[in-house]
């Protein structure tokens, strides 16, 4: 009997707030409010304006059109009493935009059928199952997402399904972001589903190879009746090892006793894996864990290089970052003027400003290792400006491939993560400006 109490105290937990919307309708499909990843669940659940992995198809769909490489995160969770949580995401980019996936299986363990003599008489196992396809693309500082969701639900021999869906905006210029999303908009026979709406702002004050910091903040409103503040912090010492801590305040109508509302969590960074942890208490419901290993592909090269390798053994005239010197001056062209009377708009003028500072960190780099820096490679002018954008978007595209390795020199790290930042946010924009 209290196996039985505190499961419905759980899924009231998840979704109580819905009963305000219809006074009949049941509680259902807790799995949607199970949160995705350890990263997040470590910051108090603030990730609205964050979303910046394969979790994003959760927090907020947008976030996917930030992603450069593929991803994979695999998730475990130990929930209360016997009940577990798994979870599979993925997130790929495509030649326009990032597309991502989320598998999640809930099982909450055996359940017994007693009869009026309080014999048991047979078991029932419940479980959820739930599934999700979502896309985001960017258009310079701005990205928008959307995903879809199939939800079941079994116990017993009674079953239900539902669909879902998510949208969501993302902005990120500079050190701040904000983000809004809407979240399980659908419905199902009988059941009522954690339909909200979700605002957050972050903040990233530090960010350098040797220390960064990221403060975040959401706002949630889960309708028609509970509204929640969540805020979170996570501080990343050399890219190797994170520390993470939150707060969630107001839970609807139910008052838990004991420790609730905090989190903290850890993350290592081995190679290209990373591993999380997460710990969330829940008063008298107990403690939930919860671990994410997580998998970039395509972030590292191969062979390691350095970006002031002086050593000449690679290439004895044109060392990595030479090399993205060049095709930055030639994606800098395209975007440019070629004709005296030719107007340049206001996204191509921030392209080229976010691809000066990429030269100037280079050119620095070279100079201080005595490169030859005087190479200004031939465009085609005969192209048509939007042609030159596309050529634009490819050079960026393989310059940030090239760059993006594996780095182990503290000088060298320092100048790949500025160089990146922007390009990135250039490539971001001429991306824009090609699919507006």
């Amino acid at each position: 009997m209290k196996k039985i109490t505190l499961l419905l105290a759980f899924m009231m937990a998840t979704t109580v707030s819905f009963a305000a919307v219809n006074d009949s309708a049941s509680i259902g499909f807790p799995i949607l409010d199970m949160g995705a990843g350890a990263r997040a669940l470590g910051m108090g659940e603030a990730f609205t304006a964050v979303a910046d992995d394969s979790s994003a198809i959760y927090w907020n769909a947008a976030g996917l059109g930030t992603i450069r490489n593929p991803e994979a995160a695999l998730t475990y969770t130990k929930w209360y009493m016997d009940t577990m949580f798994s979870q599979f995401l993925f997130a790929f980019p495509l030649q326009n935009g990032t597309i991502g996936a989320d598998v999640t299986y809930m099982n909450l363990g055996e359940f017994p059928i007693r009869d009026i003599y309080g014999i048991s008489t047979q078991s029932i196992y419940p479980y959820m199952l739930g599934g999700s396809l979502g896309y985001g693309i960017s258009f310079g500082d701005i990205s928008g997402g959307a995903a879809i969701k199939v939800i079941s639900q079994t116990m017993g021999s009674a079953s239900n399904a539902a669909f879902a869906a998510d949208a969501g905006v993302l902005y990120k210029a500079g050190i701040f972001s904000a983000g809004l999303t809407m979240q399980n908009m659908g419905s199902a026979d009988g059941f009522s589903l954690p339909m909200n709406a979700k605002a957050g702002i972050a903040i990233k004050p530090l960010d350098s190879t040797q220390h960064s910091l990221l403060f975040a903040v959401d706002s949630q409103y889960l309708f028609r009746d509970a509204f929640s503040l969540s805020a979170g912090v996570e501080y990343v010492y050399m890219e190797m090892l994170a520390l993470r801590a939150g707060y969630k305040a107001g839970f609807g109508t139910i008052d838990l006793d004991g420790l609730k509302g905090v989190s903290g969590g850890i993350g290592v960074k081995i190679s290209g894996l990373n591993v999380d942890y997460a710990i969330v208490p829940y008063g008298d419901l107990g403690v939930t864990q919860r671990v994410t290993l997580s998998l970039m592909f395509g972030s590292q090269s191969g062979e390691k290089k350095d970006l002031t390798d002086n050593s000449d053994k690679n290439n004895n005239q044109n060392p990595t970052y030479l090399h993205a010197l060049t095709d930055l001056r030639m994606a800098r062209g395209y975007l440019d003027k070629i004709t005296p009377d030719e107007v340049l708009n206001g996204m191509s003028l921030s392209a080229i400003d976010e691809i000066n500072k990429a030269i100037g960190e280079i050119k620095q780099a070279a100079i201080d290792d005595g490169k030859d820096i005087m190479d200004h490679p031939p465009i085609d002018t005969g192209l048509k400006r939007s042609d030159r954008y596309v050529k634009a978007v490819e050079l960026l595209n393989k310059i940030y491939k090239d760059i993006k390795q594996d780095e182990s020199n503290g000088f060298a790290k320092g100048l790949q993560k500025r160089v990146l930042r922007y390009i990135d946010k250039a490539y971001d924009i001429v991306k824009g400006i090609t699919e507006y």
